[in-house]
């Protein structure tokens, strides 16, 4: 888990809160959160540096998508 508990991984797994800054569904920030889950199936080496990095990644990108952000 991160220091600063918004998100948790394993070597084939992740889960992030994704914080909207300018949410385009206007109870996203009070009655609903938004969540980033990735999990890595099939045969490869397990990595949890990787996934680390991965699941911070997704996150930033779907607090910029059209779920987060009013266009």
């Amino acid at each position: 888990m991160s220091e600063d508990r918004t998100y948790t991984y394993a070597d084939k797994g992740g889960v992030s809160r994704v914080t909207c800054p300018e949410p385009s569904v206007p109870t996203r920030k009070t009655e609903m959160e938004l969540f980033a889950q990735i999990f890595v199936s099939g045969d490869g080496q397990p990595d949890e540096a990787a996934m680390e990095k991965l699941i911070q990644a997704y996150a930033k990108a779907l607090s910029a998508s059209p779920e987060c952000v009013q266009k």
